[in-house]
This record gives C-alpha cells, structure tokens and sequence, in this order.
C-alpha cells in the first residue's frame, strides 16, 4: 500500500498531524463465582474508534486501561506542537506515568511502547519505529517471538506489533514505522494471504491503515516500507504455546474421567464425568495459583486417588490430593516441595505410572535438566533428582513404558534433534541410561514428542516436522529411522495419541486449515501402514494452536478435548460403532495464557 504524504514515521523526530484514536483490546477472562462461567473471546481481539484531538494534551502521559480482559489506549500524532516536537526537550511525552524514558511527541513508537505497558507490564524500550519489534523481543524473550516476512504459518496477527523498514537492517534514515494489527481476513490466519488492518500513530488522521499480505509475507507498507518483522506474544500460542489453556485429565477409582484446567484467576478448576455423555453441572474450583499456561501432571496413587501436580507462580511443584477414590470435589488442598527449582509459566511436565503401579514425575528445571520425583508405596513423593539434559520449558516431555516394563523419556534439545532416556531396570525410579539421539528426525526446537503404543505394547514416537508434516520412529530391535506419515500441521501443534475401539492407534492434530485432522493404524504391528489423513468434522473449525487432548474412559471409549475461539471447552467421544459423536460443549471461558 503506497503513501501520497511525506510524512516520517518512527524516527524520534517527525512531521505531520493526526487526529486521536481509540485502540481497544478485547481479552478473555475466566473467575467463575458459585459455579457460574461467562464466555468471552480466547483471542484478544482490538477495535479502533475516533476520538479526540490529542494536541491538548500538553505531552503529558495519555494513559491506558487494562480491565476485565480489555486495554484501551488512544492513539494521536506528533503533538501537541509539530514545529516544535522533534525533540524531547521540547515535547516529552511519556507513554504511561512512571515511565522512565520520554519520546519527542506522540511518536509511532509512543503508542506501541503504552500498548505494551498496559496489555503485558513490559517497560518500554525507546527505539524507532523500525527496531520496536526487535527492541521488545529481545529485552522480553519469555514473551515474545519476532518473526519476519515469510514465515510458513506466522503471518501477523491480532494484537501483534509489526515493523517496517526500507532497509534489510531495520536502520532507516527516517526511522521506519511501527504499528499494532488490529485485525487480520480469515484467510490470513490459513493461507497466509489477504489483509492486515493496523493502528497506529504518526501516520493518517483515522490513526488506521491497511495493508495487503500475500503468501505469508506483507506486501508494500506505509511509505513504501519493503521490509516487515513483528512481534508476537507467546502468549498468543503462535509461537509454539498454547492458544486456550492446558487441558489435563485422569481416571479416579471409579473409572470415572475429570477433568483440570487453570483459569484466568489462576485457580484450578474441574470437571468430572457421570456417564460417557454426561458431565457435572459446572467446574468447580480447587484453589491455587498457578500460571494460566502450565501443564498439569495427573497421577493415580496406589490407593486409587488422583493427584495433581503443577508448579505455581513462584516456581515450586504443588500437589493436591484426593481425600478418597472417586471423591471428584474432596482434596487435601495444595502442598508444596521442591522449591524455585522449576520455571513458572508453560513448564513442560509429565507423569505416568511404574509397571509396578507407582507414579513418577518428570520436569524442566530452570536450569533446563530434567528432574524426576516419584511415589514410594508408603506414600509421600521422594525429593527432586536431576537425570540431566539439555531442553526447553516450553516443548514437552514425552514418556512412555517400553514392552520390557522400562520407562522411556524423550525430549527435543535445542537444536531440534530427538533425544531419549531409558530406565536402566523397570521400576528403578532414580536409575537412568543417559540421553542419546534417535536417528534422524527434523523438527522444531520448540516442539514436544507424542508417544504411542501399538496393541503389543511397542513405543511409537511422533513429532511435527518443520514443514509440518508428521514423522516418526518406532521401537524394533533400536529406534528405526523416521519415516514421513505426510499431513498439513502446524509446526507448534503437539499431536495427541490415543487407542481407539479396534485397538489400532489413532492420531489426532489441528491443521493448517484450522480442522481437527486424525490418522489410524491400518493393522497390528505395521507401524508404517496407516490411512490417510481424514477430518472428524470439516465444519468445525478449531484455533489453529490448540493443543488436543485425548484419553480413554473405563470402557475404551476415546474423548477428544478441544478449547474454541469462544474460550469454551469442547468434547467429542467415539461410540460402539466406531463413529465419533458431534462436538458438545462443557463450557468455561479458558484464558489463552
């Protein structure tokens, strides 16, 4: 998109007048009171509207809100004097009170710089216009990814801020441009082509522009910027999170399933089954405060109670038990040990039993090992041990019993190569072979592994490569090479396993095109013989990150657990027949990080 005027547009010095906007940006929340669970957007999604002009407002800070899941900041121009506001010296303004850094005027960087304050409480960072993206990137690496034109299935997105440049460097003489995406076309967010609407400062009196993108990368910007790099938040899942909460679940005593998710409030809630249709009334919550990416370890002691671990806010491990087997809704209440030794926020995290029946823990530490906790039959969990490794909090953990009653771990390193740990002996909780590479594989550095199991008992690993495909390595005499199950995924998707009615594997993912795409077993012990790629329901439509969860009730029935863009939890199980029931809800608003 060309521009007629010859304006500057990110340099700390610039032209121009603009009248003022309203940028506002809607969130999600979830705190039920007494049961009750209002649904809002998972996605953020921003509106602009007219508003005043901001040449009265003398420099001062414009301010912000962020309340009830929405943040709204006003968008003006180089004001309140353009001859006169090249400079801080004779216009500071700074973009929130208690900044500690001013901009010459309400500059485009100005607003990106509030907009950051008041959505994430990141401190601004002064830069032009062409460097803000990569300024906040790396000052805030746990929330950010910057991405630059291009890239296979990240185009820009609602509420990303987006950099433009004449140069390759993002060093512009005039300083380049920046602006937040205040909405993308549908078809954006799956082919990568069509428009990106923005809001911004410094640039047209509407505080609004549009610009075209084709085949993943922006097409000609503001001024005829030719070069584009945005900022997007982790916390968006875009970046290989989570777009709508961890979803985890678990068989008590009764068989029974229940389900445990972190709400915006940051307290555990569930949700537990009566029949294989059928669930309680409403979530319930369990307390604590957790952050709302974490995953959730569900184990099932020896005297059939589940339990539930999850690192909080601080980075200790809490664990909450069942008082009794099936009491869905009677805990002991959280309980902490191991102490600042974990990440808060997206931990990878994962628990299975013993072949002898007791639970064991793994997870990343903040020194980026692997440490391992287990339950000895007298009950309690035995302190923390590191068994070492090289991975990042926020991949995941694969574990699975190999046919010789051994536990396998596996995790992707930093360079996106597949790592595996075995057990020396089954049940020899602390003793461990050390981790080696398994032949081959190309994936991304932030992916986790899926781990399956044919009806012999035989470990099948799969992970999503960096064209988004699906490979994978199964367990003969060793690891055989990968080989390419084919499938258009995205890169960030974990694909969950499960085994269906006629005991074959089946897999499922999200796909490129936002459907819920799954793949199964053609016979026993063919672990490369598989039917092709089929969608449950093309009329469904999914957030293109979410990560799906599967588990098998007490009759072998296989449920499907998805989060929709309204934030709601949705469910789908597979029948006598075979044929898979139409999603239901099971309600809540779940946060997207």
């Amino acid at each position: 998109m060309r521009d007629s005027g010859a304006r500057r547009y990110g340099r700390i010095a610039a032209s121009g007048a603009l009248a003022a906007a309203a940028f506002t940006f809607v969130g999600s929340q979830f705190a039920p009171s007494s049961g009750a669970v209002t649904a809002h957007h998972s996605r953020a999604v921003p509106h602009v509207t007219q508003a005043g002009n901001c040449s009265q407002d003398g420099g001062k800070p414009l301010g912000g809100v962020y309340r009830d899941g929405v943040v709204a900041v006003p968008a003006c121009g180089p004001r309140p004097l353009f001859s006169s506001c090249n400079t801080t010296d004779n216009c500071p303004v700074y973009p929130y009170p208690g900044a500690g850094t001013p901009y010459p005027g309400y500059q485009c960087a100005e607003i990106t710089a509030r907009y950051m304050w008041y959505r994430f409480h990141a401190a601004e960072r002064l830069a032009n216009g062409d460097g803000q993206a990569a300024v906040y990137a790396a000052a805030y690496p746990n929330l950010f990814t910057l991405y630059h034109n291009g890239a296979v299935g990240h185009a820009p997105q609602e509420g990303d801020v987006i950099s433009m440049s004449g140069h390759t460097n993002f060093q512009d003489g005039d300083g380049g441009h920046v602006a937040i995406v205040q909405s993308v076309s549908a078809s954006v967010r799956t082919k990568g082509t069509g428009t990106i609407n923005l809001v911004d400062e410094n640039d047209l009196a509407s505080g609004t522009n549009t610009l075209s993108i084709s085949n993943w990368s922006v097409e000609e910007g503001i001024n005829n910027y030719s070069y584009f790099e945005w900022l997007q938040p982790k916390s968006f899942g875009l970046a290989g999170g989570d777009v709508s909460g961890q979803v985890a679940a678990g068989r008590d005593a009764s068989g029974e399933l229940q389900l445990f998710m972190v709400g915006a409030n940051h307290s555990m809630y569930t949700r537990y089954q009566t029949s294989a249709a059928n669930w309680s009334g409403s979530w319930s919550p369990l307390g604590g405060a957790f952050p709302t990416s974490d995953q959730i370890g569900v184990a099932t002691n020896q005297a059939g109670e589940l339990e539930l671990l999850a690192v909080d806010n601080g980075g200790a491990m809490q664990i909450d038990t069942q008082t009794a087997g099936s009491a869905y809704l009677k805990w002991t209440g959280w309980k902490a040990f191991g102490s600042s030794l974990f990440p808060a926020g997206g931990t990878a995290l994962n628990v299975i039993a013993n072949s002898n029946g007791q639970p064991q823990a793994f997870v990343v530490g903040t020194d980026a090992q692997v440490y391992t906790s287990w339950q000895p039959s007298s009950g309690g969990w035995v302190a923390w041990r590191a068994i070492g490794g090289n991975f990042s909090k926020d991949g995941s953990l694969g574990v699975g019993i190999n046919v010789s009653g051994k536990l396998q771990l596996f995790a992707l390193g930093p360079t996106g190569q597949l790592l595996s740990n075995l057990q020396i002996t089954p049940n020899a909780y602390g003793s461990w072979h050390g981790w080696d590479p398994l032949e081959g594989g190309n994936f991304p550095g932030d992916q986790g592994a899926a781990i399956g199991a044919d009806e012999n008992g035989k470990l099948q690993i799969y992970a999503v490569t960096t064209t988004g495909t699906l490979d994978s390595s199964h367990l003969t005499s060793g690891w055989s090479p990968f080989f390419s199950m084919h499938g258009t995924l995205n890169r960030a998707d974990f694909v969950a396993t499960g085994m269906n009615l006629s005991g074959k594997q089946q897999l499922f993912a999200i796909g490129t095109n936002g459907v819920l795409d799954s793949i199964y077993e053609v016979g026993a012990d063919e672990p490369t013989s598989w039917h092709p790629w089929s969608t449950l329901d093309p009329a469904d439509q999914w957030p293109k990150t979410d990560d799906v969860t599967v588990t098998e009730d007490q009759t072998g029935h296989m449920h499907v657990f998805l989060v929709g863009f309204n934030g709601s939890l949705y469910s789908t199980y597979q029948n006598a027949s075979n044929n898979w029931m139409s999603f239901a809800s099971l309600g809540g608003a779940w946060p997207s990080e």
